[in-house]
């Protein structure tokens, strides 16, 4: 799609993704540093929201730069929501039990939908 080498365009991934850890990293950090997850988790979900916007509402086909701007919004959205998400369910179980049970329920179900 982007009009280059399939290796040029695998290349072309690894920016997003390199942005996405570095994101999750600085945001987790935060997260523990100030013991709160719920706004914490919609700064990605704005990022997320606004990606897909733009993928949506853009022709990326015309506009690739802009694609992959998008694309930069929506890996950063997406990473630290899914591990901020599972702390954050995680820490509001006090049972041991029934936490362990509800990290595998929960791993499955976000598995299952992949």
């Amino acid at each position: 799609r982007l009009g280059l080498s399939v290796t040029m365009t695998n290349l072309y991934t690894v920016a997003p993704a390199s942005a996405a850890a570095v994101f999750l990293l600085a945001l987790a950090y935060s997260s523990d540093h100030f013991r709160e997850r719920g706004l914490h988790m919609t700064v990605p979900l704005a990022f997320s929201i606004i990606g897909y916007g733009v993928l949506l509402g853009v022709d990326v086909e015309g506009n690739t730069g802009i694609g992959y701007m998008a694309i930069f919004f929506c890996t950063m959205g997406a990473y630290p929501m899914s591990v901020i998400f599972s702390a954050w369910t995680v820490a509001n179980i006090p049972n041991q039990n029934a936490r362990a049970f509800t990290t595998g329920i929960l791993l499955a179900c976000l598995n299952s939908m992949v």
